[in-house]
Formats: structure tokens, sequence, C-alpha cells
């Protein structure tokens, strides 16, 4: 599951001056969004713009796993539209990425401009394992 922003706002320094930073967050067992995800499933999520610069984006993969990946597939193909599927996704995962260094409610940098998640558990031709691949484009779909 991908999330894309304006910019990398949980970063004050340059990859450089924070050192050899990996760019990995993992959320063990959260307490604090029982409303979105009552199994604390843990959320792990991978910093993309620390990755070269030929490769960098301002977007935090989150890998999803198990039932949480059954669970996340069954509520999007539930959903009647692409936009209530972003907004099903940004609200699942604000409790994660509000919690990085810098995020400040309101802020442009700090609010999503992009998700993507796929439903490819579901799909019994997927051999239930897949990576999603797009690039992003800067704006909502």
């Amino acid at each position: 599951m991908y999330i894309n922003f304006p910019v990398a706002f949980w970063h004050k320094t340059t990859a450089k001056e924070a050192g050899n930073f990996t760019g990995h967050v993992q959320f063990l067992a959260p307490n604090y969004a029982i409303e979105t995800n009552p199994k604390r499933w843990t959320q792990e999520s991978i910093d993309l713009s620390t990755m070269p610069a030929n490769c960098a984006q301002t977007t935090l993969l989150f890998y999803i796993y198990g039932d949480q990946s059954v669970k996340l597939a069954e509520t999007l193909s539930s959903l009647p539209s692409v936009e209530a599927q972003q907004q099903y996704l940004v609200e699942f995962y604000k409790p994660y990425y509000s919690r990085l260094p810098n995020y400040a409610e309101g802020d442009e940098a700090c609010t999503p401009i992009d998700c993507l998640a796929t439903s490819w558990v579901a799909d019994e031709l997927a051999g239930n394992g897949s990576y999603t691949y797009e690039l992003f484009k800067g704006t909502a779909r």
C-alpha cells in the first residue's frame, strides 16, 4: 500500500546529515488506532524518499500481509469509487503517518495526494502474492 505526499515532511535534515537512514518504520501492535485497526495489526513502512535520487519518491510504502491484506482487499472492493477507496486508506493509515516527525494537522505537506492499494489477494488467479507498481503523478485520482 503506497501513500504519496507532496514532500517528505518527516525529514528535517538531508539524508547525508541524517547518516545512512534506511527509512524503515515499524508500528508494533498499535493501541492508538483501535477504531480503524481493532486487531492491532503491526504496521511496517518503508520511506521511499531515502532511495537513490533517481528512484526516490515522497512516498511511504506500507507492507501488509495475512488477515490484514484480506480485510483491506474486502473493504476496498466493497467501496463504490476510487475517491471512497482513497479516503478509506487515508483514514486507516493516518494514525501511523501522523506520528512521524514534523507532522502538522492541516499542513498541505502532511496531506496525502495519492494512495494506491490493490485487492490482489481476493483474485483467485493472483496466487495470493503480488507487488503493485505505479508511478505517482502527484494528484489524487
